[in-house]
């Protein structure tokens, strides 16, 4: 037998949760970096790195991209994901 729960707690289970997540898959992608041997922390990430961080293949990261889903701007021919947009994406929404 299921007992709902309220929606207001459930909404700020909810909101707790993706905080959590969202701050796991920052620390993956620093620990991820590191292990790179990169000295300092990154404010933008390349495609592939972002991929591995949030445990996507490449090709989904650019369909996110593509569909606006995830902000990306192009420097010379790299793309970049910001570390602020990797945090917007995973945050909840309404």
């Amino acid at each position: 037998m299921r007992h709902a729960a309220s929606g207001g707690a459930f909404d700020a289970l909810i909101d707790d949760l993706a905080d959590t997540i969202a701050r796991r898959v920052i620390e993956r992608l620093d620990a991820y970096l590191e292990s790179r041997m990169l000295a300092t922390r990154a404010e933008a990430y390349r495609v592939d790195e972002a991929a591995q961080a949030l445990g996507l293949s490449e090709r989904e990261v650019k369909r996110h991209i593509a569909s606006g889903s995830l902000a990306s701007l192009k420097v010379g021919r790299a793309r970049l994901i910001p570390r602020d947009a990797i945090s917007d994406f995973l945050a909840p929404r309404p």
